[in-house]
């Protein structure tokens, strides 16, 4: 076997040994030493020639030798190959033990497998360099792979190595030099986990990245920027190089000029930060992008080239701008809001009107809608508003702008106006223009509007003339409805009366302060009581308010639906403990018919209460059933087929009585007051009650008469054959406490 010191000190130097013993290999292997160790002190030549060398001399290259294998910059080894040995280190330099962290005297007891990780499919170090040698046909064989240390943690190095073969040419032992590549290695494995990250991200990311050189060439873009450009999203399309054609227009149509495009003005040394382009793409879509762009600068200051992010903002742009739109506008009818309203109107109180022109301002209120949309429902409703929105627009004059506030109403802004009769004659037109009858899912619907108007006056506030413009809707209202009224001073007081009455009737029905009382109705023959009226009273301040100073403002407010209830409740409840051969009359409300649960309502009181349905009578009046719907007919059979009564209030008083008798199957006819209270004075009244008695039996139908306060009126209707009476002259409504009941047993 070659010493290992002439084997290591020959390879450090790349000599090729060609013959495996004498005297010329030996001095070859010195020679190498001193090579590797940068030292001239023999003729290579003359050693080389196979000439003899000098005690001397080799005695003076084998120290040169041991002190490069002692101290060279890379590790060295003598690695045995054959059959016993294979694997076994023989010589280990200590630079290769300090890389493996360990004494040379460890390193000299181990065998490659030792320093090979466990985890390794591949060889030790001494097969693979071993078969690599014979793979490649060459002596002369380098790899990289991780060695473990010590302390079990891995190291990378280059391992180059020689085969040294005997003189039958078969393997003897494995020159190995070792590079400490760890720091190279995980800086590669850093390296190409950057740029795995980098191109995942450039590849996945929405935003289009586009780079350039320092001529402008693009050298780089990713799928996001050809799909933003090319509106292509099938990126197996996307081409290997930037096609020029991609390169956008301006939205009028025209092309970027070269000093326009975002790379080009980065390298002249501009810094683009999220400015918005609107661009035409080459597929003719008009898109918005937001763009910015830097150049890139070595490190000595050169310019490379550019690199620009495009982030298409079409869709946000356009979700803010309908955002704004219905920031602005009413969702349901798409006219403008309250907001758009004050800006206009801010606008047009203060812009010079010439020739002595005034803003006017309609305010609009639909009477009784909230009864349309309890009988027809919510969509219905929802389909009446923007009728009524489509027709104001049709009669809006240029440069007028109607709003819907809310709900049911609306406000109209004229600008232009000459004063107060042309405002009021605008006001009239609408008003006339909304009551005109309206196709609504094949149904004929009919509604009126109040309307409330104001001009306004020199320095007036957006606010002030909304506010009395609402103001003179309400005086509308309480004019009768479908109605036009001007605001006046004072007007605001009556209307914040109305404001306070309803504050406070909403406390009454939270304090209990709505009482109900019983009035009497008796038998037109025997005298005898056969039924009361509920009626609701206030108790206020220590005074009892009739339903005439308040009831006006339930029904506009809707609480009249919780009075309703109240009162239906409360009666069913006093008459289950009273006479059990009175019956029991409730008032409904028209919103209260319109309730899609009246039937289960009256149903569920009646089970709660314990009252008999033969002794509950349901008073409507024309009017609640005119407002209530088609819907009712249905309720009023179901409730009548379970016993309930129905009787028809203030008969005569409404513009189609005869009509409601034979459309709604009830009971009973009650003629009103006015009739009764004229009959003794008035042939006309006389023959009116008289013939509805005589209708009403006819029809198979019991008649009430209402108001009877004189004798004499008594006698006239029971001549005439009236069924039932109920008036001042019997009694006045009493507490419940005052009625007859059943004997406490």
């Amino acid at each position: 076997m070659l010493p290992p010191l002439a084997v290591v000190a020959a390879i450090a130097a790349g000599w090729a040994l060609v013959d495996p013993g004498g005297t010329s290999l030996a001095a070859a292997a010195l020679v190498a030493a001193a090579g590797s160790a940068g030292l001239a002190v023999i003729d290579r030549h003359r050693l080389a020639s196979d000439v003899a060398v000098s005690t001397r001399e080799r005695d003076e290259l084998a120290s040169v030798v041991e002190a490069v294998f002692a101290n060279g910059p890379v590790g060295m080894a003598v690695i045995d190959l054959c059959e016993d040995q294979r694997g076994r280190f023989l010589v280990v330099n200590p630079q290769l033990a300090d890389f493996l962290g360990r004494t040379v005297a460890e390193c000299e007891t181990l065998r490659c497998v030792d320093v090979t990780p466990s985890d390794d499919d591949t060889a030790d170090l001494a097969e693979e360099l071993l078969a690599v040698a014979e793979r490649s046909g060459r002596t002369r064989v380098a790899v990289e792979r991780p060695l473990v240390r010590a302390d079990g943690t891995t190291v990378w190095g280059l391992l180059s190595g020689m085969v040294m073969t005997d003189r039958h040419g078969r393997p003897d032992t494995l020159v190995l030099q070792v590079q400490d590549i760890d720091r190279r290695r995980r800086l590669q494995r850093d390296l190409h986990r950057h740029t795995a990250f980098i191109e995942a991200v450039v590849t996945d990311v929405e935003v289009g990245l586009i780079a350039c050189d320092a001529s402008g060439e693009v050298t780089l873009f990713n799928p996001a920027a050809y799909t933003q450009f090319s509106g292509c999203t099938d990126t197996r399309q996307m081409p290997q190089t930037w096609p020029r054609e991609l390169w956008p227009r301006h939205a009028d149509g025209s092309r970027f000029r070269v000093e326009e495009l975002p790379l080009q003005r980065a390298l002249a040394g501009e810094v683009l930060v999220n400015e918005e382009f609107a661009l035409v793409r080459r597929d003719g879509d008009l898109r918005t992008h937001l763009t910015s762009a830097r150049r890139m600068l070595a490190e000595d200051g050169t310019v490379m080239g550019a690199v620009v992010t495009v982030n298409d903002i079409t869709e946000r742009k356009r979700n803010e701008e309908a955002m704004a739109l219905m920031a602005r506008t009413d969702h349901l009818t798409g006219l403008p809001n309250r907001r758009l309203l004050n800006a206009r109107l801010s606008e047009a109180l203060h812009r010079p009107n010439p020739h002595a022109s005034r803003v006017a301002l309609l305010f609009l209120d639909l009477d009784r809608f909230k009864l349309i949309n309890d009988s027809r429902g919510h969509e219905v409703g929802d389909r009446l508003l923007q009728r009524i929105a489509a027709r104001l627009l049709d009669g809006l004059r240029p440069g007028d702008t109607v709003a819907r506030m809310g709900g049911d109403e609306f406000v109209v802004l004229c600008d232009g106006v000459l004063g107060e009769l042309e405002a009021l004659a605008i006001a009239d037109r609408i008003r006339h223009d909304v009551s005109q009858p309206l196709l609504v899912d094949d149904d004929e619907v009919v509604i009126t509007c109040s309307i409330g108007v104001v001009v306004a006056e020199d320095g007036a506030h957006p606010d002030d003339l909304v506010r009395r413009a609402d103001l003179a809707m309400y005086a509308a209202k309480d004019a009768g409805r479908a109605a036009v009224s001007m605001y006046r001073d004072g007007l605001s007081t009556a209307v914040s009366r109305r404001f306070h009455l309803e504050r406070r009737l909403r406390t009454a029905l939270r304090d209990d302060e709505l009482v109900v009382q019983y009035q009497p109705i008796v038998d037109a023959v025997a005298g005898d009581t056969v039924a009361v009226e509920a009626l609701v009273r206030w108790q206020r301040d220590h005074q009892l308010l009739l339903p005439a100073e308040f009831i006006d403002v339930a029904e506009d407010s809707g609480l009249i639906v919780d009075i309703d209830r109240l009162v239906l409740s409360t009666a069913c409840r006093t008459a289950a403990g009273i006479d059990d051969q009175l019956t029991v009359n409730v008032n409904l409300s028209s919103r209260q018919l319109a309730d899609r649960d009246l039937v289960s309502l009256v149903i569920g009181m009646l089970d709660t209460s314990g009252l008999p349905p033969e002794r509950l009578c349901l008073e409507l009046t024309e009017r609640a059933l005119i407002s209530a719907g088609a819907g009712v007919d249905a309720a009023l059979q179901v409730l009548r087929q379970q016993g309930v009564r129905v009787a028809l209030d203030d008969f005569g008083t409404g513009y189609a009585s005869l009509t409601y008798l034979r459309r709604f199957a009830v009971d009973v006819v009650k003629i009103d007051h006015s009739f009764v209270r004229g009959m003794l004075t008035s042939r006309d009244d006389h023959a009116i009650v008289a013939a509805t008695i005589d209708l009403a039996h006819e029809l198979g139908l019991s008649t009430v008469a209402e108001g009877v306060e004189t004798r004499e009126q008594e006698r006239v209707l029971t001549d005439m054959g009236c069924d039932r009476l109920q008036g001042f002259w019997y009694s006045r409504a009493v507490h419940s406490a005052d009625l007859p009941r059943h004997p406490v047993a």
